[in-house]
């Protein structure tokens, strides 16, 4: 008997073991010759394959002994499996592309196989589908996208096997099966922006704001609490110091998942800070000074290479740390008091204040008064009021340096000057102890808000009156009111003299000296407490009227 075709080319075969039968091909029902050195067995046969013909693969021989012929027939022999789209073919690796959003449905290829038997051939996915986004038609080989739920593609690809097996309507002892593996890759869409790891979004998005073009960011801007907790620097430290550093992920491949860092600033303005735009450290660019401005809010950009890019934002606030550059400032200038003679020992009769601008221990104030025996004065380190120590009726005068050191050990001083009077010849008395007035900070210049008066006992009953110069802006320093005179009734009256802002300074504690006309002329103080609203505060009352 001649040797017969097993399918359809003339490529020579090889066995395992080697030269025990020989195979042609043609068209009909695949046979191999048995050489006389060769034993019925089953034999695994290696197709060496054209470039025109599908790739070389083992077929599996099943012997069927016909007198001195073995008969090895493939179930699947001609082993054609062709792919809707693909671009690779090799070693029954088949390659295709779909992109990352395609629809339900969508076709992703097509696999056929040929049963020379003439058995019917069911094709499945027998193993890379455990997510289960791809299904394949049993009959037609069509692999398809399933359509629901919606496919969710992720990864660079998908590896499927495809699995064609015949129905057996032949009768062989058992289906036979041949395998082609399928390779998916996945064509990334640039659907994801830049997300901070370390944010989380001030607001829930609907879907169709989940990808933000670059020129349209998204309006409800990450709030960077992890990074709010790290972002800080000290202040008059070099150019140049880090601050801290972001770090931004994007979910999708390639260009498209790569992401570049940038900051956001008015044109107009010049930015304190800079980014490095890969690594995402961010580094100052001027010294700061925390007396001056404590924190600067910034956005941080993340955006990604794809030609039509996506941003992520993050807004954060640096804080600017203090340190101790700041000596502590008296309210006044100087202290002065007029004390009775027979004043007890205890008497607390001036409160002295000193404030520092530095931030936390470094502004903790703690009062002292300089040495000198014997102390007729003492000063509460924590509160400043200044009281009698020891009998003060031989002396007629006390002078001594009252200090305030911060907590960094930085320290002012200032005079304090204390007039003993005869019981006899007693100060100004004030109608009031204190006074406090609530004015808008729109109140116009030369505005009068509040009117003081003090009396003397002594036989001319007139008063002068005078605004002690203050230190600090809560104690007029730079000047915001003046005082004026009334002859009529003996009082005076504290007038507006530069516009008020209430961002800027929303208290005001003024010092007032009331002095009498006499051969020794003594003084007495009150303070006027004035606390400034803001415009805002006003707007939002209602008025209602009858």
């Amino acid at each position: 008997m001649p040797p017969l075709p097993l399918i359809s080319s003339s490529a020579p075969l090889s066995s395992t073991p080697t030269h025990h039968f020989t195979c042609h091909f043609g068209a009909s029902l695949p046979f191999c010759h048995l050489l006389p050195s060769a034993t019925p067995a089953s034999r695994t046969v290696h197709h060496s394959s054209s470039s025109v013909d599908p790739p070389s693969h083992a077929v599996h021989l099943h012997p069927v002994v016909t007198g001195a012929i073995v008969v090895y027939q493939s179930p699947v022999s001609r082993m054609g499996i062709l792919l809707s789209g693909a671009t690779e073919r090799a070693n029954h690796r088949y390659r295709t592309f779909v992109s990352e959003d395609a629809g339900p449905n969508t076709l992703v290829a097509t696999v056929l196989a040929k049963d020379p038997d003439g058995d019917g051939i069911i094709y499945s996915i027998t193993a890379g589908n455990e997510e289960g986004n791809f299904i394949i038609d049993s009959q037609k080989g069509l692999i398809r996208l399933r359509s629901t739920p919606l496919p969710k593609l992720q990864g660079l690809e998908y590896v499927l096997n495809a699995t064609a097996t015949d129905d057996n309507a032949s009768g062989g002892p058992h289906p036979l099966s041949s395998t082609a593996r399928v390779i998916v890759g996945v064509d990334d869409v640039n659907n994801n922006k830049p997300v901070f790891e370390e944010c989380t979004s001030t607001t829930h998005s609907p879907p169709s704001l989940s990808s933000i073009p670059l020129l349209h960011p998204s309006p409800h801007p990450a709030l960077c609490q992890q990074y709010r907790e790290q972002a800080s620097v000290l202040e008059n430290q070099p150019t140049g110091t880090v601050v801290l550093q972001v770090h931004a992920v994007d979910a999708d491949e390639g260009a498209n998942g790569k992401v570049k860092y940038g900051l956001m600033h008015r044109d107009s303005t010049m930015p304190a800070f800079r980014i490095h735009p890969d690594s995402g450290a961010i580094t100052t660019t001027r010294r700061f000074d925390r007396e001056r401005q404590r924190e600067y809010s910034i956005t941080v950009t993340a955006t990604d290479w794809a030609e039509e890019p996506l941003i992520g934002i993050c807004q954060l606030t640096v804080q600017i740390l203090d340190q101790n550059d700041n000596n502590p400032k008296f309210e006044n200038l100087r202290y002065e008091y007029f004390l009775r003679e027979d004043t007890l020992v205890g008497t607390s009769f001036l409160r002295v204040a000193a404030h520092d601008d530095d931030f936390g221990t470094n502004a903790a104030i703690t009062y002292s008064m300089s040495p000198e025996q014997p102390e007729y004065l003492q000063v509460n380190p924590v509160t400043g009021w200044v009281y009698v120590n020891q009998p003060i009726s031989q002396r007629p005068y006390i002078t001594r340096d009252i200090v305030a050191t911060d907590g960094g050990d930085r320290n002012t001083s200032v005079e304090l000057a204390v007039t003993i009077t005869n019981v006899k010849n007693q100060p100004p008395q004030w109608e009031e102890e204190s006074y406090s007035v609530v004015i808008p900070e729109n109140t116009a210049r030369d505005t009068p808000i509040v009117t003081v008066k003090a009396t003397s006992q002594l036989g001319d009953p007139r008063v002068t009156y005078n605004l002690e110069d203050g230190m600090v802006p809560e104690t007029n320093m730079p000047v915001r009111f003046y005082l004026s005179p009334n002859r009529e009734d003996g009082s005076a009256s504290i007038l507006v003299s530069e516009p008020l802002d209430y961002e800027t300074t929303a208290f005001f504690s003024l010092r007032v000296r009331a002095q009498n006309v006499a051969a020794v002329p003594l003084a007495a103080f009150t303070t006027v407490y004035i606390n400034i609203t803001g415009m805002s505060f006003y707007s939002s009352q209602s008025i209602l009227l009858w």
